[in-house]
């Protein structure tokens, strides 16, 4: 029987998620509260949190043209984004009552293959979309939203080890 550990990749997926979802999350923000900014008005001074998540690319001083090229790629992708959401909440209830059950243990782990599989599917979808935005972007953009990124990415693991039990830093044993 394989021996699953399940800690390592689901953490590396949820920081690439976190890094790509940056961008879903944002576009609609941006598009929302500026499609048709003044004059003397930027994406970035309209406002940068949605939902309590921070939005980069508002701090990106997106043109009106970046936006629109943004929201219709967004647009393009929002059915079968939904449509994977739905999925993935099935196939997540299937692991449940397989668990709940007398499964034997190749049904749960076929199932646990499955939603792996899916999952990566939808990484590959997020990646797609994320390099058509890349690619609206100037590059000074890029390095900015890098920038921003790495500070979501650091300040997300810096979270995470605050909420473990019995944590400690690197140098220190628990006495």
């Amino acid at each position: 029987m394989k021996n699953f550990s399940l800690r390592a990749p689901i953490q590396a997926l949820s920081l690439a998620a976190l890094l790509i979802s940056g961008i879903a999350i944002a576009v609609p923000t941006v598009i929302a509260q500026n499609t048709t900014p003044t004059p003397n008005q930027t994406a970035s001074q309209t406002g940068s949190k949605q939902g309590g998540y921070s939005n980069p690319l508002a701090q990106l001083n997106l043109t009106p043209d970046q936006t629109t090229q943004i929201k219709a790629i967004r647009d393009r992708n929002q059915p079968t984004r939904e449509a994977n959401m739905q999925r993935i909440k099935q196939l997540k209830q299937e692991m449940q009552t397989l668990l709940s059950s007398n499964a034997a243990n190749f049904q749960i782990t076929a199932k646990y293959d499955e939603i792996q599989a899916f999952k990566q599917q939808i990484s590959s979808a997020r990646l797609d979309q994320t390099l058509k935005i890349r690619a609206i972007l100037t590059p000074e953009q890029r390095q900015k939203l890098s920038q921003i990124s790495q500070n979501k990415r650091d300040k997300f693991r810096e979270q995470m080890g605050s909420r473990r039990p019995n944590s400690t830093a690197p140098n220190q044993s628990p006495n």
